[in-house]
This record gives structure tokens, C-alpha cells and sequence, in this order.
């Protein structure tokens, strides 16, 4: 079996996961399928550079030639998706982040960063900064509620956008793929796009 059709089966571990089209890649059809086409996040330091851009036009249009309708689509909500998930992410999580990493106390976490700049963490740059915008940003438990709310929101836009059988082209990175060890170090908030 080849790796696609392995993935493309049911997963009871994964009861939300949509069932996967049947048969040959190449019988899957996007005729007449909505394809909202997002170029950004719209946080200004962290726009994608020409070359993503160019790559998602060129999808649009290999999506378009296939017969889907094509809809640029975009929300000014997206700029503060950051918050929003994060504020959601505590809401369906009754543990801290910092805590599923295993640093109990927060004065831990601190040396997970040492440890990562002497090569020894078991933990990448994005979960340590995760973490650490944690516990830097606690909010109360009414801002987390009204940031989850909004969050929400934005969820619902996009699910009605994307109708029952839509694709969202959205870059998931903001640059090409830099080389390994490399990205995290110059662009450490990048990983947000992911």
C-alpha cells in the first residue's frame, strides 16, 4: 500500500477526521469545489515573502484549471489568531503547556531554555516559546473567555466560507524552507504560521 492510502483510512482514534475520497489520486475531482485563496495572516512582520506568494498563486491556478471556484478570501480577525488560539488552547486544556513539557514550576522552564542553548533539550524552539509566551501572557479568565470567544468566531467564519467540501490555500510557512537548524534561530516566530 502506498503511504496516501494508508493515511486516507478511518481512524478511530480520530473521530473527526473526514473520510478520504476512494480510489487514484488522479480520479479526485475539484470541479465546481471552493477553493478560498488566503495570502496572509496580515501581522506585518511576519507577511510571506514573494516567492510563497507566487507558489500559492501558481496552486490557485492548477485548482482553477481543475475547474474549482476560486475565491480570494481573508478575515481582519486573522491578525490576532495567535491570542485567539492560544486562549482557546487553555480553554480545552485543564494542564499548562509548560507543564504537559514537564516543568511544573516556572522557574524550570527557564532552564530548558540553557539547556537548549547547550544543545541538551528534549524540547524544540517553538514548544519552549509556546510555553514561555504562556505563562507571559496569562491572562485573566475573563480575557481568556473573550479571546476563546472570538477565536470561535473566526472558526465559524471560516467553516461558512468554506462550505461543506472547501480547500483553504494558505501558506504554512512565511518563507521557502530554509536549511535545517537554521530557521528557527533567524526567524524564531515564523513557526506561528504552522
Amino acid at each position: 500500500l502506498g503511504v496516501l492510502e494508508i493515511l486516507a483510512r478511518p481512524n478511530p482514534h480520530k473521530p473527526h477526521a473526514l473520510p478520504q475520497p476512494e480510489g487514484p489520486p488522479e480520479q479526485v475531482s475539484f470541479r465546481g469545489r471552493k477553493v478560498l485563496f488566503c495570502e496572509a495572516l496580515g501581522i506585518p512582520l511576519l507577511e510571506p515573502t514573494r516567492e510563497v506568494r507566487q507558489t500559492l498563486r501558481r496552486a490557485s491556478r492548477f485548482f482553477a484549471d481543475q475547474g474549482a471556484q476560486i475565491e480570494p478570501w481573508s478575515s481582519p480577525r486573522l491578525r490576532s489568531a495567535i491570542p485567539f488560539w492560544a486562549a482557546m488552547i487553555n480553554q480545552a486544556n485543564q494542564t499548562p503547556f509548560h507543564k504537559m513539557l514537564g516543568y511544573p514550576k516556572p522557574s524550570q522552564l527557564w532552564g530548558a531554555w540553557l539547556r537548549l542553548l547547550l544543545g541538551r533539550s528534549p524540547h524544540t524552539v517553538p514548544s519552549l516559546l509556546t510555553a514561555t509566551m504562556e505563562l507571559l501572557t496569562q491572562t485573566s479568565q475573563t480575557q481568556t473567555e473573550q479571546l476563546a470567544r472570538k477565536g470561535r468566531v473566526l472558526q465559524q467564519e471560516l467553516k461558512e466560507a468554506l462550505g461543506p467540501n472547501g480547500i483553504l490555500l494558505l501558506p504554512t510557512y512565511p518563507r521557502v524552507s530554509p536549511p535545517q537548524k537554521t530557521a528557527i534561530w533567524l526567524y524564531p516566530f515564523h513557526w506561528i504560521y504552522s
